[in-house]
């Protein structure tokens, strides 16, 4: 278990410890955003006009159950992925501007990070300025979801 914390942290500490900056193109035909970066790999996001908004649970089993791109692989982004395409050189939205939709109001976005306390908060990420914070899972939030491409 202290091998597992251990390796957790230093992960985190390598992904964190200089700004990821991918880089994104759209896909106007598929609805989907794909982004690739060298700690990440390539990503591919979801980008649709629609935004599910639910509780953390109702996210992961959204995700689950995207079918978009001729893909049925969708899964909740992590909030180093999330991260990843905020752009704190914008605000309302910080978001890269290779996508084209963003929640109207307070676009606050779930990761599948839970927080590391053990409770039911979980990251999301605020793209009104592009930081991140911990809400209770039972708040509704939206979704976008995201792939390894």
């Amino acid at each position: 278990m202290k091998r597992y914390i251990a390796a957790s942290l230093l992960l985190c500490g390598l992904l964190n410890a200089e700004a990821l900056s991918p880089t994104c193109y759209r896909d106007n035909d598929k609805n989907v955003v794909v982004c690739s970066e060298k700690k990440l790999g390539r990503l591919m996001w979801q980008d649709e006009k629609q935004n599910f908004e639910g509780t953390w649970e109702q996210a992961q089993e959204y995700c689950k159950l995207v079918n978009l791109a001729g893909y049925k692989d969708w899964r909740l982004p992590t909030r180093v992925e999330l991260l990843s395409i905020a752009d704190k050189s914008r605000h309302g939205p910080a978001l890269n501007t290779a996508f084209k939709y963003i929640a109207d109001s307070f676009p606050n976005y779930w990761s599948s990070t839970k927080k590391a306390d053990g409770s039911s908060n979980a990251w999301i990420v605020v793209f009104e300025y592009g930081s991140d914070f911990w809400n209770d899972g039972s708040d509704r939030f939206f979704v976008r979801c995201v792939r390894q491409d």
